[in-house]
């Protein structure tokens, strides 16, 4: 299982952002993991890859998503 971790939140004007790291249940880093974030409101989808720095989604407009993550072994 993959759980995803979200280390901060940012925001300038009316937008802001998200980033975090992707790890397992035990705590490990999971680098290159696909991560798809989705504004519910209006369906608009966003992807990024996981990597040494995490993960960074830039220039979210205020609402509510929904974060997916996915990678290879995991379920």
């Amino acid at each position: 299982s993959l759980l995803v971790m979200s280390s901060s939140l940012f925001g300038q004007g009316n937008l802001g952002g998200l980033s975090g790291f992707v790890r397992d249940t035990t705590g490990a880093e999971i680098r290159g993991a696909k991560l798809t974030l989705t504004n519910l409101a209006n369906n608009l989808r966003q992807e990024a890859q996981s990597d040494a720095e995490g993960f960074t989604f830039r220039a979210l407009a205020p609402g509510d998503y929904r974060l997916e993550a996915e990678a290879t072994g995991f379920k």
